[in-house]
C-alpha cells in the first residue's frame, strides 16, 4: 500500500429539497433498436405548433395548440398521442399528469420535419406525476438565471429537463437531447420504474442559483427506485463549485434502489457515478448494477466512482460493478473510492479495466474484486490488494488517446473474463456484439471480435 500521498475526499453533492468502434456505438446509442413502444389501440392525437391557436380542438396539425400550458389541461386517454412539432422552441413546463395502461402508454413525441422540438426555460421543462407514459425525440434546456463571475463565469439556475415526480411510475425517456441544465432527468424519492434510454446529455453543468449550495452539474439524478439507464450518451457534466472547487456527475443515485446502469458512454464528466443517501427522507442508494459503460475523461480532475460504506451518505450496499472500461487522463484523475468503512457487502467489482493517469483509487477496508486490470503509467496508485485473478499492468487498448478502448490481441483482458450479468436486451459489449466473441468474456465493455 502506497502512503506517499494520501487520497483527496471526494465530497458530498446535495441535490435540490423536494419543494474506432465508437462511430458503430454512436448509432447504437443514438439511432439504434430498443425494446419497441408497446403497441396501443389507436386513440386520439393531439398536436402543438409554434403556429397554433389554444382555442382550436388540437387534434390534427391544422388544428394544433400552440403553448405547452394549453395541452397540459388536456385530458389524455390510455393510448392518445401528444405531438410537438419540430423545428419549434416552446416554454415549459409541459405537465404530464396523465395515466396510460402497460398496454396502452401516452406517447409524448415530435411530428414534422427538421430539428427536434425544443422545450426550454421553464423552472421544469416536463414534469411528470403519471404513470405509462413515453417521452421521446424531444430536446430540453435553459438559460442561467445568473452566472458566478468569481468562479470561471458558472452557470447558475435551478432549472431541470425531466422531472419526475414522486408517486409518478412506468415513465420511458428516450431518444431526447438534454443540454444547459442543472438536472437533465432527476428521479424523485417516491417514483419508481423509470427507462433512461438512448439519450444525449451535452454540459449539464448549471449550479445552483445559491453559489454557496453546490447543487447541480448532474446529467441524472435518481432518488426513485428501480430506475433503468442505459445506452445514453453523457457529456460535460463538469463545474466550478464554490463548496468542492470542482463537481458534476453523469449519474447520481441519492435513495434510489434497485438502479441498473448498463451500455452507457460517459465523456469528460466530474464523475461517472456517485452514490450516497437521500437526506429528505434518510432512504439509501442500494442494490445498483454497473455493466458495460464506457468512461473516458481528459479533464484535470476526474472520478469514475464514489460510494459509501458508512457516515451520513452511506451505506450503498450492493453496489456491483461489472465489465467497464475507463480511462481517465488528467493529471488528478482518481478513479474509485469506497470510504468510510467499505466491505464485500458494499462493493463487488469484476471484470472491469480501469486506467488512472494519477490514482487508481482508495479502498479504505475490504471489497469483493476479481479479474479486473488496474494501471497508472506514473507509479503503482493502489490504495488497496488486488486479488491473484487481476492484473496490475497495460491493458493494452487499441488507441485509447483517440478514444478507442477496444483491447489489442495481447491484451490480457482478452478471454480472461467471467459471465456477463443478466441484463435487458441479453448478453451483448457495448458495440452490441454477442457475448462471448471467444471461449470467454473479454475484461471491460468491447469484446475482441473472433
Amino acid at each position: 500500500m502506497q502512503t506517499a500521498r494520501c487520497p483527496s475526499v471526494a465530497r458530498p453533492r446535495s441535490l435540490p429539497a423536494v419543494s474506432g468502434g465508437v462511430a458503430v456505438v454512436l448509432a447504437l446509442l443514438l439511432l439504434g433498436a430498443a425494446p419497441p413502444t408497446p403497441a396501443a389501440a389507436a386513440g386520439t392525437t393531439y398536436h402543438v405548433s409554434c403556429s397554433g391557436d389554444d382555442s382550436a380542438t388540437g387534434r390534427g396539425s391544422a388544428r394544433a395548440w400552440r403553448t405547452l400550458g394549453r395541452a397540459s389541461k388536456a385530458t389524455l386517454r390510455p393510448g392518445d398521442t401528444l405531438r410537438l412539432q419540430r423545428g419549434c422552441s416552446f416554454t415549459g413546463p409541459l405537465k404530464v399528469a396523465w395515466a396510460g395502461t402497460s398496454s396502452q402508454p401516452i406517447v409524448i413525441r415530435a411530428y414534422g420535419s427538421g430539428s427536434a422540438p425544443i422545450i426550454r426555460n421553464g423552472p421544469s421543462q416536463v414534469e411528470v406525476s403519471g404513470r405509462h407514459l413515453v417521452i421521446r425525440d424531444l430536446a430540453f434546456r435553459a438559460s442561467p438565471v445568473r452566472r458566478d463571475a468569481g468562479c470561471e463565469d458558472q452557470p447558475l439556475g435551478n432549472r431541470y429537463g425531466v422531472r419526475v415526480r414522486p408517486g409518478a411510475h412506468h415513465v420511458r425517456i428516450r431518444g431526447s437531447h438534454f443540454r444547459d441544465l442543472q438536472l437533465g432527468v432527476w428521479v424523485e424519492s417516491g417514483a419508481h420504474h423509470v427507462r433512461v434510454l438512448r439519450n444525449e446529455f451535452v454540459d449539464v453543468d448549471f449550479l445552483h442559483e445559491d453559489a454557496t449550495n453546490g447543487a447541480g452539474a448532474v446529467a441524472i439524478a435518481i432518488h426513485g427506485d428501480h430506475s433503468e439507464i442505459a445506452w445514453n450518451r453523457i457529456r460535460g457534466s463538469d463545474a466550478c463549485s464554490r463548496p468542492y472547487g470542482r463537481d458534476g456527475a453523469a449519474i447520481d443515485i441519492y435513495g434510489g434502489r434497485g438502479t441498473t446502469i448498463h451500455h452507457n458512454i460517459a465523456l469528460d464528466n466530474h464523475a461517472f457515478l456517485e452514490l450516497g443517501t437521500d437526506q429528505n427522507d434518510g432512504s439509501l442508494a442500494r442494490d445498483t448494477l454497473v455493466a458495460y459503460n464506457e468512461v473516458r475523461s481528459r479533464l484535470p480532475i476526474a472520478n469514475y466512482l464514489v460510494v459509501r460504506g458508512g457516515g451520513r451518505y452511506g451505506p450503498n450496499p450492493n453496489t456491483v460493478i461489472r465489465h467497464d472500461s475507463v480511462y481517465l487522463s488528467g493529471a488528478e484523475s482518481y478513479a474509485i473510492q469506497c470510504t468510510p468503512g467499505c466491505t464485500s457487502g458494499i462493493l463487488t467489482m469484476r471484470d472491469t479495466i480501469i486506467w488512472a493517469r494519477d490514482r487508481v483509487g482508495f479502498i479504505d477496508g475490504s471489497w469483493a474484486e476479481s479479474r479486473n486490470i488496474f494501471w497508472s503509467p506514473t507509479r503503482p496508485n493502489l490504495w488497496f490488494p488486488i486479488a491473484s485473478t487481476s492484473v496490475h499492468g497495460d491493458p493494452r487498448f487499441v488507441d485509447a488517446a483517440a478514444g478507442d478502448l477496444r483491447l489489442r490481441a495481447n491484451s490480457p483482458g482478452v478471454d480472461r473474463g467471467g459471465a456477463p450479468p443478466t441484463l435487458p436486451g441479453g448478453a451483448v459489449d457495448l458495440a452490441g456484439r454477442k457475448v462471448p466473441q471467444g471461449a470467454r468474456p473479454d475484461i471491460g465493455a468491447w469484446e475482441r471480435p473472433r
